[in-house]
């Protein structure tokens, strides 16, 4: 280990906190001004698009500020860490909630039976700050100071959390089971001390791909004439069957995304192909209860089968309940210090997790479904941070209107909630409906970083927690700031987020409806839940097993959804490299797969720049 290192063993230099600081601030000004302004998303992929701009702006930045050993990396995994809190599932579907119901309420008389308990509620409470915030104008910032110190307070507590499960499972997952890690591989794979990627054959040929194709389009969106190949994903099932009993199939998307490709390369075979066996598995349960005269045409309960994102709920729920079991094991291996640092972790971990059930039940929610609400938060989180340390979940998508306050009020209630409780469920639901703002998936994959870089965890955790505050508080300012200035209910606004908010409302309204439990949704949670135990169970049993959990979890949401192609193309690629080429060409082949990632990225940068120094519309390259 040479001294640089080793310097970089001990405390983080003074240099990079200053860039850190400099480029959280920049980012989540940028972030706000992209997603909220011009529909340019920037935050939602795995790869982040402006930590993976600080990644490969990093041989100039090491030559420029002399960055020593893991510096650069380092500086990556902490704005990984701290950014997300500004994304979706955290500031940015808070922001447009904090007047919804006053708002909605004359397109929606059903939200009136709210409008009592929203005055308790941590939220905006006069009519002209909540008019300026939907139609524009200058923010009160007297009326958003409570909104803004107690829901900083819940995502600090949640944060905490985080952490204290990221330490408690890491060494299990990177030192023992050596997960896959595809999302740091990449980040590694750049800057290798030995022999980066972007200096081996094949990674220009990787990188100028989506260059050339998603320049392409971005032209074609100023200039019509311009010939280009449409990559982002469009729904084939018309086209291929348009006729019962296939038609049943909800959709088929066909899209070639080349930063899904060149992640999917780096999935685990097993994990890729279960992704693609219960993609197809599930639409063809589709078709099997179409005719059977179940599923949508059948109107009723039946329209729901197969039950697909209550059996999500199950699955995510269940994954994590097996990631702690499988912890059990580990005591044996750990000295006598690292057991009581690791208990002291695992009750002050609780602890956050209760403080915040603590904050849910101070807004009128009982606390047996406050409890309930952050527990399954946290499975579905554990669960993220899973799926993406074994896949890289291009998208990481929970499922779908099973949030966490549904599952709670459907599962922990007794009766007819109030309105109180259904309220002040949706209230929170606007952290829980998404994990994407959520910092367990990328904290645990900058541990993977810090193994190779090196960084001691502790830093990671001490320096990731003091600029996560400053971006929380960065972002509550430039988002306020950017959706007042174009309203949140306004035509230049992207609509993503308050359509957010009306989904976390709307999955809050569903569960409370009636006074009795949904026994078929619960039901198809619970087949859920076993059909991820017998999975883990198979291949703990048998070596050959061909199906892997994360494919079945991953097969219930968007993700997979949304890119079954690229994973398959990737799957067959990597089979047949390895076939006929075993693994010194799949060596050889890894910076092609990682210039179509980065390439893809990049790209898509650099014209999210370009369209904010000419104020023009950018081609929304994800959707």
């Amino acid at each position: 280990m040479n001294a640089g290192e080793a310097r970089t063993e001990g405390r983080p230099r003074a240099r990079v906190l200053l860039l850190i600081l400099l480029l959280e601030v920049v980012f989540q000004a940028w972030i706000a001004d992209s997603e909220i302004r011009r529909n340019v998303y920037l935050i939602c992929y795995a790869l982040m698009l402006p930590t993976v701009l600080l990644l490969v702006a990093g041989p100039v930045l090491k030559a420029v500020l002399r960055l020593r050993g893991g510096e650069l990396l380092f500086a990556y995994a902490v704005l990984t860490i701290s950014l997300p809190v500004a994304g979706f599932g955290a500031v940015r579907f808070l922001v447009p909630g904090m007047g919804y119901v006053p708002h909605a309420v004359e397109a929606d008389a059903g939200l009136a039976r709210f409008l009592p308990a929203w005055s308790g509620w941590p939220v905006l409470h006069d009519a002209l700050p909540i008019r300026l915030l939907y139609r524009s104008g200058a923010p009160d910032w007297s009326a958003w100071r409570p909104p803004i110190f107690f829901w900083s307070a819940y995502l600090g507590l949640l944060a905490a959390a985080w952490m204290g499960i990221g330490w408690l499972v890491r060494r299990a997952w990177i030192e023992e089971e050596r997960l896959a890690f595809p999302v740091a591989r990449i980040a590694l794979e750049w800057t290798s001390a030995s022999e980066p990627a972007w200096r081996r054959p094949g990674f220009a040929i990787g990188a100028a791909i989506p260059l050339v194709l998603q320049s392409l389009l971005a032209v074609r969106e100023w200039f019509p004439i311009v010939p280009a190949f449409e990559l982002k994903a469009w729904n084939a099932r018309e086209l291929l069957f348009p006729n019962p009993p296939w038609s049943a199939i909800p959709d088929i998307p066909v899209g070639f995304y080349p930063m899904a490709i060149g992640l999917a390369y780096f999935m685990p075979g097993p994990v890729a192909f279960s992704c693609c066996f219960f993609w197809v598995a599930i639409r063809l349960a589709h078709v099997g209860g179409f005719a059977l005269g179940l599923g949508q045409a059948s109107g009723g309960e039946a329209a729901r089968f197969p039950y697909v994102p209550e059996q999500g709920a199950g699955a995510w729920i269940a994954m994590a309940l097996l990631t702690l079991w499988a912890l059990r094991r580990r005591g044996a291996e750990r000295t006598p210090t690292e057991r009581r640092v690791d208990r002291s972790v695992a009750i002050a971990t609780v602890l956050a997790l209760v403080s915040a059930s603590g904050l849910q039940a101070g807004c009128g929610v009982p606390w047996g479904i406050a409890l309930a609400t952050v527990a399954v938060a946290a499975a579905y989180m554990i669960t993220a941070a899973r799926v993406r340390a074994e896949s890289g979940a291009i998208w990481t998508f929970s499922p779908l209107g099973w949030t966490p306050g549904r599952v709670a009020l459907e599962c922990f209630r007794f009766g007819a909630p109030s309105a109180g409780t259904v309220g002040g469920v949706a209230l929170f639901d606007l952290v829980h409906v998404d994990v994407r703002g959520q910092s367990l998936p990328y904290l645990l994959e900058g541990f993977r970083l810090g193994r190779d870089a090196p960084f001691r965890a502790r830093d990671l955790v001490g320096w990731s927690a003091a600029f996560g505050a400053i971006g929380l508080a960065l972002a509550w300012w430039f988002q306020i700031d950017a959706t007042h200035a174009v309203g949140a209910a306004g035509a230049a606004a992207n609509p993503y987020g308050l359509t957010k908010v009306r989904v976390a409302w709307q999955s809050a309204l569903a569960a409370g409806r009636t006074d009795r439990p949904d026994a078929a949704g619960i039901g198809a949670a619970v087949l859920g839940m076993v059909v991820t135990a017998l999975l883990q169970w198979g291949r703990a049993r048998w070596i050959a097993f061909p199906f892997h959990p994360v494919g079945y979890v991953l097969g219930l949401t968007l993700t997979t959804n949304a890119f079954f192609v690229p994973i398959l193309i990737a799957l067959v690629v990597r089979s047949v490299v390895l076939r006929y080429g075993g693994a010194d060409l799949h060596r050889r082949s890894v910076p092609f797969f990682v210039g179509l990632v980065l390439g893809d990225i990049v790209v898509q940068t650099v014209w999210a720049l370009i369209g904010r120094a000419a104020d023009a519309p950018v081609y929304p390259f994800l959707s």
